[in-house]
Parts: C-alpha cells; sequence; structure tokens
C-alpha cells in the first residue's frame, strides 16, 4: 500500500510546510503532529498517535522517557497490529526520541 494512500485515507491530507512548524511540540496541532511523522519517516508511527496534538505527544514522550523499554514494547505492540504501516523498529523509536527532543 503506497504512503500516499495510507495517509490520505487514514490520516487526512494535511497542508504543513517546515516554516510552519512551531519550535515548541506544546504548541503543535493534530496536523503539525502528522507532519512531523512523516517528513522524519516515522510513518510505522501514524497509528499510534492518529489524533494527536503537540501537547498529547510531549505526554508520550514524556512516558517514553520515564521507562523507555516498556514504552517501545506498548509501541510496537500497537504498530504491529496495524498491518498498513512498518514495523517499529528499535531505530525507529530512538530516532523519534531524538528528533522529537529537539522540540522539547
Amino acid at each position: 500500500m503506497s504512503l500516499e494512500y495510507l495517509f490520505s485515507n487514514k490520516f487526512h491530507l494535511f497542508s504543513c510546510s517546515t516554516r510552519d512548524l512551531p519550535h515548541c511540540v506544546e504548541s503543535w496541532s493534530a496536523e503539525h503532529v502528522r507532519y512531523f511523522l512523516m517528513k522524519n519517516n516515522f510513518t510505522s508511527l501514524l497509528p499510534v498517535f492518529p489524533d494527536f496534538n503537540g501537547h498529547l505527544l510531549h505526554q508520550a514522550y514524556e512516558m517514553c522517557q520515564a521507562n523507555r523499554e516498556s514504552m517501545f514494547q506498548a509501541l510496537r505492540s500497537e504498530v504491529t497490529a496495524n498491518e498498513n504501516v512498518p514495523p517499529l523498529t528499535l531505530s525507529t523509536y530512538l530516532h523519534f526520541l531524538e528528533q522529537l527532543k529537539r522540540h522539547v
């Protein structure tokens, strides 16, 4: 299944650009979160954060920071339940945290 199909049909089209992404994650809309995930190639996380705004994504980030291993397992289980996205690897998870840290 193509990424365009997945995104347009499951997660709504978006019109963000890099210049529209506020630096602080707390200011992000759900559209900003989807843009961030797509731009950084974290497509496996799209179904995990379907309508998350920046505040909710920041809460998830804090949970990951508090208990990285159990959150990785929980997120990986959610991703595995969705057959339309690539599996969540440890590399993707750690890169996600690293990229998001820049906006926290």
